[in-house]
């Protein structure tokens, strides 16, 4: 089965962070660790964090409410420290996954809190953000929005409007925003982190590489999957293109400024610089696919694609410090973008990194793996393609599938393609053999000929799609 992807983009951790897998540990971030605890409580507290230290969650709830409800001192004039334990106690109820619990106990302890310091105390952070993520582990993501808020106005108030130390509570707005489908809110939000971060570190600063990598390929992913509708146009893709690129741009100047034009930290933004123009040129085919007559922005050319790419592989070869399988690498991945933007130059730079594998015997598993079948290298299919409707002739619990033999040519695309069995519609078939003729492999290499490969298989399965409902998001990721 073919994997749909555009051949090595990175994994965006921080666009599909889920809160509900995340928030449990965090919730700790938050915990009290400094207060002026009695004397008498000392012990009792040290245990708790000993306890949590070991992962015995229960026994530190245990011990926690005993701290609260047999301690007289923490009542009456030593209300504020009475409502950071409550809220210690919370935030361990919500480490341990009692969750309502949890968030009874937090509310509690903010209005205990609250009746102590000013509005806009940082005495509060703590306990709201504790309280922000237990109520993302309960999916309460308007009501968690509202609370991110609220810390966030707090951190203003008390260190301004590009404080640093917000960095948490922005990229927890980013996450519920983004879950919510607000996609318009969550790239302010990623944007807002880039000025957080230029103001602490400066416009063109070394520190902000990360950020920059980050952030690029967030608005990378973003382009690649959008979306269009009445209101997403394509030039709001553009823009989504545009932010991207001109992120990994400043990131390739700050290393060129830094450590000059031939430093190998240069190689992982031109990289993805490549397969980011690249994405631009395929999504501008498609769209022109789509068009049926109606005008979109000029067509993206696949030099700027291919220059970024091989000026990674100039910069791996410059170097005396890479090895023989970081140049193999990079030769191959500019084999491979060739390929994917039909440049006949392909074959002799496959070529070039085959002969550079026969030369080294103890690479042979690596020439096998890397040439001795076809390689998908992109665009692939989705897993399932979707009808409007089931067959007739076919039953309501029988799958939708077609099985088909096909083979890959010498110079990397699908050839013949024949059906073995099917249960859906020849114009299925079809479809099926058009998206076939789309992709594109790295092909076999024997004695240094390419070679075609006959009698690979696939079996594509096909659902039938359930009619959409009107959406409320304001835009699509």
């Amino acid at each position: 089965m073919f994997k749909h992807f555009l051949f090595r983009t990175p994994t965006l951790l921080l666009m599909v962070l889920i809160i509900s897998t995340s928030a449990r540990g965090d919730i700790m971030d938050y915990y009290f660790h400094s207060l002026d605890i009695p004397q008498s409580s000392m012990s009792d507290f040290k245990q708790i964090n000993q306890l949590l230290g070991n992962d015995s969650i229960d026994d530190a709830i245990t011990l926690a409410r005993q701290l609260l409800e047999e301690n007289p001192d923490f009542r009456g004039s030593r209300t504020l420290l009475h409502g950071k334990l409550m809220a210690n106690l919370g935030m361990i109820l919500g480490l341990g996954g009692y969750h309502e619990n949890s968030l009874a106990t937090l509310d509690e302890a903010l209005i205990l809190i609250e009746s102590t310091v000013r509005s806009f105390s940082p005495e509060l952070l703590n306990v709201i953000m504790a309280r922000a993520l237990t109520l993302a582990e309960l999916e309460q993501l308007e009501e968690t929005e509202q609370a991110l808020l609220r810390a966030q106005h707090i951190s203003h108030r008390q260190e301004g409007v590009y404080s640093y130390s917000q960095i948490p509570i922005v990229e927890q707005l980013f996450e519920v925003q983004f879950q919510q489908g607000n996609f318009l809110k969550a790239d302010q939000q990623q944007l807002f982190n880039l000025r957080i971060n230029e103001q602490a570190y400066g416009y063109n600063s070394e520190e902000l590489l990360p950020v920059l990598g980050k952030m690029g390929d967030y608005f990378a992913e973003r382009a690649r999957r959008f979306r269009f509708t009445q209101d997403n146009t394509i030039q709001h893709q553009e823009l989504l293109f545009s932010r991207s690129q001109n992120l990994y741009n400043r990131a390739i100047d700050i290393i060129e400024f830094q450590y000059g034009p031939n430093d190998l930290r240069l190689v992982e933004p031109l990289r993805r610089l490549a397969y980011l123009r690249f994405s631009q040129l395929y999504g501008s085919r498609m769209m022109g696919r789509m068009s049926n007559g109606m005008m979109f922005s000029q067509p993206v050319s696949s030099k700027p694609s291919k220059l970024a790419m091989e000026r990674a592989l100039n910069v791996v070869e410059g170097n005396s410090t890479t090895d023989l399988t970081d140049r193999i690498d990079a030769i191959i991945r500019l084999g491979d973008l060739y390929t994917l933007t039909s440049d006949k130059r392909a074959f002799e730079t496959y070529l070039r990194a085959w002969s550079l594998l026969q030369e080294n015997p103890e690479h042979e598993n690596l020439s096998v793996a890397l040439f001795g079948k076809p390689v998908l290298i992109g665009p692939g299919i989705p897993r399932v393609l979707y009808l409007e409707k089931r067959p007739r002739k076919v039953a309501p619990d029988e799958n939708l599938f077609i099985n088909a033999r096909y083979t890959i040519n010498a110079n990397g695309r699908v050839g013949e393609v024949k059906v073995i069995d099917k249960n859906v519609s020849t114009n299925q078939f079809h479809r099926l053999r058009s998206q076939l003729s789309a992709i594109r492999f790295r092909p076999r290499i024997v004695d240094g000929t390419f070679v075609e490969t006959e009698n690979l298989t696939i079996h594509q399965t096909f659902r039938v799609a359930r009619k959409r409902t009107s959406s409320n998001s304001s835009d699509n990721p």
